[in-house]
């Protein structure tokens, strides 16, 4: 995950030439095209109307068509701006929250951002910066009683423009941008509409500010900054398709930190700490990396205490997101703390191994994590992908330094400007093979592909931890930056940026059912992975996991089966004390049990103390 210790200065961006919008002389900061096209001219006869009521502009779009020489080509326009107005007219229906990415909601205040609020929603195309634009058309109207109404329909005809520009940008003669075409001039259900508002308006979310706001944190960061339209296109109807995705990537986070596969991924948390902790007893160095455990002092000035500070010292967010204070009680006794608890953990123990190999490569748990390959689209291939060495592409970033008082970009900080850097970065993402393969499966896309998450997995890797731990550490972190992450300012990463790097470390993950990892951490598949691991090394832990996880009658006619296990003394002690049901008893392989009561000479001896109808039953008499 990019926590803010993560993130780092990155290459220059090029800015786009094309331009939305331009400062007229004066205060207030006015919508233009910057060609004279017809949609242009219907733009500013529309700006020069006192009423700026929806059935106004549709009329002048229509007036300005009757007369243009490009009639064919404006009714196409039209058709689109009718599509549009009339979704954002219905704003104020009913709609069912669980269907819809959110609806298209009136302006209700003045923005204002205080000091120590991150802005979580923020637009900018090319040398365009939409959310500033809002912003100031906003502030013109100040003491007006129709402030709200005149920024809402000055905001209609920006998104409808901002959709005229992205269909401009795709290209018809392409199968899939066509269809892209097709789906934003119908915005079916008015998703795009709603979604690009919410991208423009910088309104910080308090938490449960709605029911579809995070109960803890509020609104998702979503600070864009895209080359030109083609890329907007690309990422506003990839992030608006990826809904379901997401939500069911919700539920999924669910299971695994309190549904019905967090008992196995717990557990095999517990096994990827115990090994950890085995680790680090057998290094060289194992009391001073236990020492660096007990204070987290800064590692050659890096901290890594990453979360446990911010969620226990900053934040102030209570029990919910707080984590254990002291990392090596998680190490020795990681049964006593539940899976975000012990996720958080992890995800720091991680960060102290990276910073510590920095300055000692004997320290390698987690060593240079480099050269990993993802899935991205092959024509040539059967499937359609193939993996390749991930570079990752630029994302969009906004600093501190970059905003005025108002947390709006500086005008010298804009792509495009004269000004020295540094300037935004502006994303890259869309251009990303890793990103097309996302889009063409509508697999959520949200911070890029995790290098934080291959280091945790590394790190259950070099410490011993089998496939299925190191898939059970992917599944837990998903769940936590899911539903335990702050994205206020720093996105985090889905489901697909995570797993997408399984396979680099012995897991399984398939692009095409990108969910069914999760059947892994069922009763069955813990069942099944406790079998597997008893059979490779009988140990007490995993044997009175399997006894305390499945039925009696089931564990018996699995220990039977194994002859090898008898040996092993607690398999032993629950075969020759566990009384099952006559019924239960009936169903246990007749042979087997002939074997295990010739075992030795104390199964021999068990013989003689079960009842004669079972007896019978082992001497085949009845």
């Amino acid at each position: 995950m990019n926590t803010r210790a993560d993130k780092t200065l990155e290459n220059k961006s090029q800015a786009s030439a094309n331009s939305l919008l331009k400062q007229q002389s004066g205060s207030e900061s006015t919508f233009l095209l910057v060609d004279n096209r017809p949609e242009a001219i219907a733009q500013r006869k529309l700006r020069g109307t006192n009423n700026n009521s929806h059935v106004q502009q549709l009329k002048a779009y229509q007036e300005i068509a009757k007369n243009s020489p490009q009639v064919k080509q404006l009714r196409a326009y039209q058709a689109m701006a009718d599509s549009f107005i009339s979704q954002s007219a219905q704003r104020k229906e009913s709609i069912e929250e669980e269907t819809l990415e959110g609806k298209f909601e009136p302006i209700r205040e003045k923005i204002g951002i205080a000091s120590n609020q991150p802005i979580q929603r923020y637009l900018i195309v090319g040398t365009d910066d939409l959310t500033r634009w809002y912003k100031e058309k906003w502030q013109s109207y100040t003491g007006q009683l129709d402030q709200e109404a005149r920024t809402t329909a000055d905001l209609n005809v920006l998104i409808t423009q901002v959709a005229i520009q992205m269909v401009a940008s795709l290209n018809s003669a392409n199968p899939v941008e066509n269809q892209m075409i097709l789906d934003i001039k119908a915005d079916a259900g008015g998703l795009l509409r709603r979604q690009i508002t919410k991208w423009i308006e910088e309104k910080p979310g308090a938490a449960g500010a709605s029911a579809k706001s995070h109960p803890v944190f509020g609104r998702k960061s979503q600070t864009r900054a895209y080359e030109n339209f083609k890329d907007l296109a690309f990422a506003l109807l990839g992030w608006v398709k990826a809904k379901p995705g997401r939500r069911q990537e919700k539920a999924l986070a669910n299971r695994a930190q309190t549904g019905d596969a967090s008992d196995a991924i717990g557990y095999h948390l517990d096994s990827a700490l115990i090994k950890i902790r085995e680790w680090v007893n057998g290094h060289a160095r194992s009391l001073q990396i236990s020492a660096d455990l007990g204070t987290p002092a800064p590692v050659a000035g890096h901290s890594w205490n990453i979360y446990q500070n911010y969620f226990n010292n900053v934040a102030g967010l209570g029990a919910r997101t707080t984590l254990p204070a002291r990392y090596l009680d998680v190490l020795n006794n990681p049964q006593n703390y539940d899976v975000r608890e012990k996720t958080g953990i992890l995800h720091d123990i991680m960060h102290y191994f990276m910073e510590k190999y920095s300055v000692d490569n004997t320290i390698n748990l987690v060593d240079n994590v480099g050269g990993l390959s993802a899935t991205v689209p092959d024509p040539t291939h059967a499937s359609g992908m193939k993996r390749e060495v991930y570079a990752r592409p630029e994302n969009t970033q906004i600093r501190d330094n970059q905003k005025d008082a108002q947390g709006l970009v500086k005008p010298e900080a804009m792509p495009g400007s004269l000004a020295v850097d540094p300037k935004i970065k502006v994303s890259k993402e869309e251009q990303h093979d890793s990103y097309k393969l996302a889009r063409s499966k509508g697999l959520p896309m949200y911070g890029r592909h995790s290098f934080t998450a291959a280091r945790m997995m590394r790190m259950v890797q070099q410490s011993g931890g089998t496939p299925t731990e190191i898939s059970a550490i992917a599944w837990s972190i998903m769940s936590y930056w899911r539903n335990n992450y702050d994205h206020r300012s720093i996105p985090y990463h889905t489901l697909h940026e995570i797993m997408d790097f399984l396979p680099e470390f012995g897991g399984t993950y398939d692009v095409n059912n990108p969910h069914a990892g999760i059947d892994l951490f069922t009763n069955a598949g813990l069942i099944q992975s406790l079998h597997t691991s008893i059979l490779a090394a009988p140990n007490k832990r995993d044997i009175d996991k399997l006894v305390a996880t499945d039925t009696p009658v089931n564990n018996a006619a699995w220990f039977l089966s194994n002859h090898a296990l008898w040996a092993n003394a607690d398999v032993m002690n629950f075969l020759s004390t566990t009384v099952l049901p006559d019924g239960d008893f009936m169903t246990l392989n007749r042979v087997h049990l002939q074997q295990f009561f010739n075992y030795n000479v104390h199964t021999r001896h068990l013989k003689t103390l079960i009842p004669v109808a079972r007896r019978n039953y082992v001497d085949g008499r009845i």
